[in-house]
């Protein structure tokens, strides 16, 4: 991995940069405000060093400048704002690398019911005989309530230049009083992974929209953060964009022991991260109040590592999961303090986030919306209606080329789990992969392909092949399925396309999807 960018604003301005949106008086007078500050000029302490950026338009009007920043990558030699030949583009024309930068939304930050944009890539160049700079990916920011998740505290998800999904972006709420992480690793023409202090928020793939440049004539590639559209403050510090490659990781902890194994059909994933100070944090993992498994956080919150606990158990009669910290120490900083934060709790692939739960600390106090156990207590979820308690199995091969097929499983056409084909169909063999979901409302259940990819030859063309389908040991053979409205008759998908079976018939009876 290289660094081709890095940027802290640690110069105490933005000639880091290639852009500075109003910065020119030509593209509108104030008020929006982009500033770099210290701690005591923005009221908000950089992520680290000195300086942070401050990014802010205080009313919606479309005629107000948006407050943001670019870094650009040119190869026809174009100037930036401040006269510098702006650097070619990295990788020989490839812009695939990893990008980041840190952000801060202050806890009163409020989102409008529509969007606004802090994170984005862009494309300049001629496309069909005339220059233009178009996003393409971008991460936007919105109320919750506009994703169907209830309230209006500001949710994040991804978004491209169509604005026309064949798809629903996934989304998560903002946090907000301190800062955060968004890494984009981009793969041209393949992908984008878009991650939130370093968990997986989702996938943009090539096939709903390009990733990487696509112009007929690409002339350059460029790398945005700020506050687009919208009104607002919000802070940015640490932008960075490298190659892609392998990175060395920090030494790992000592291995802390492992919870006492359990038994049962369900399977619990306990996602956690501990402030490490003398010790890493214990918790103790309840199924209605009774321990089931203990163990300690070994990863470090401040590094932003996270680690996952597999624990098997029985839920059959359960209606609570609780973890419980129990070794809190304080040692009269905040480097010298042990605490315990829960991202969330997987049940049968049903995640749980944290902040749906309930924080009751042993002095009593109580709190809700939170990740972090700041002293001894417990942190208590309610088992939502409908848990993943059923099992679909799929045998699955794939033709390689570039990558191997992705494909999402759909239940009443919405999608409830993912997955890679990564065994060859050349090798004669099928893949067999399980997922736990809920099938007590199902009438359908499909498997959709979705990044079919074909170079010219038999040889370079990425297929989806399916054997069968096995839903709680009922089978359903693939020739059976039904795909755009025909009988599919044999295994293999070669063009992105849903192949789908009506459940509440034989397994032989065949739908129109």
């Amino acid at each position: 991995m290289t660094v081709l960018f890095s940027e802290g604003f640690e110069s105490g301005d933005f000639r880091g940069w290639s852009f500075v949106q109003a910065l020119d008086p030509k593209q509108g007078p104030g008020p929006t405000v982009n500033k770099v500050g210290t701690a005591s000029t923005l009221g908000v302490r950089p992520r680290s060093g000195t300086y942070a950026a401050q990014f802010e338009r205080p009313t919606w009007a479309t005629t107000l400048p948006h407050a943001k920043v670019f870094k650009e990558w040119s190869n026809i030699g174009k100037r930036d704002e401040f006269g510098r030949t702006i650097n070619a583009l990295p990788n020989g024309g490839d812009p695939s690398g990893t990008y980041r930068a840190w952000f801060y939304l202050p806890t009163t930050y409020k989102a409008d019911s529509s969007w606004m944009n802090i994170f984005q890539f862009k494309e300049q160049g001629y496309k069909n005989g005339s220059w233009h700079q178009d996003p393409s990916w971008w991460l936007n920011v919105a109320k919750a309530s506009k994703w169907g998740m209830g309230g209006d505290e500001p949710v994040i998800f991804a978004n491209h230049w169509n604005n026309s999904w064949n798809y629903t972006p996934k989304a998560m709420k903002v946090p907000l009083g301190r800062w955060f992480e968004i890494r984009a690793d981009l793969y041209e023409k393949d992908r984008i992974e878009w991650y939130v202090d370093g968990q997986l928020l989702d996938v943009s793939r090539n096939s709903k929209y390009p990733v990487g440049r696509f112009f007929d004539k690409s002339d350059g590639w460029v790398f945005g953060v700020g506050h687009y559209q919208g009104y607002g403050r919000l802070y940015v510090d640490d932008a960075s964009m490298a190659t892609l490659g392998t990175v060395t990781p920090p030494p790992s902890p000592t291995p802390a022991p492992s919870p006492t194994p359990t038994s049962g059909p369900d399977t619990i994933l306990l996602r956690m991260s501990g402030d490490q100070y003398n010790g890493s944090p214990r918790y103790n993992l309840l199924v209605d109040g009774v321990k089931i498994a203990e163990g300690y956080a070994s990863a470090n919150h401040r590094t932003g590592q996270w680690q996952e606990v597999s624990i098997k158990a029985d839920l059959s009669k359960a209606k609570t999961i609780a973890v419980r910290f129990d070794n809190d120490l304080y040692g009269g900083s905040s480097l010298k303090d042990r605490n315990l934060w829960v991202d969330s709790i997987k049940v049968n692939g049903t995640t749980i986030q944290a902040e749906k739960g309930t924080v009751k600390l042993d002095n009593g106090a109580t709190l809700t919306g939170t990740e972090v156990i700041k002293g001894n207590g417990t942190l208590s979820v309610g088992l939502p209606a409908g848990i993943a308690k059923d099992t679909v199995t799929l045998w699955v091969a794939g033709d390689m080329y570039q990558g191997a097929p992705h494909f999402d499983l759909l239940v009443n056409g919405q999608q409830v789990a993912e997955g890679t084909a990564t065994l060859a169909r050349s090798t004669g063999g099928w893949q067999q992969l399980t997922f736990k979901t809920d099938l007590s409302a199902a009438k359908t259940i499909g498997v959709r392909f979705d990044n079919d990819l074909y170079g010219g030859t038999s040889g370079t063309d990425r297929n989806l092949w399916i054997d069968k389908i096995a839903l709680n040991g009922s089978v359903y053979q693939a020739e059976d399925g039904m795909l755009n409205g025909m009988r599919l008759g044999r295994e293999v998908l070669k063009a992105n396309g849903t192949l789908a079976f009506d459940l509440a018939a034989t397994p032989r009876t065949a739908i129109t999807v």
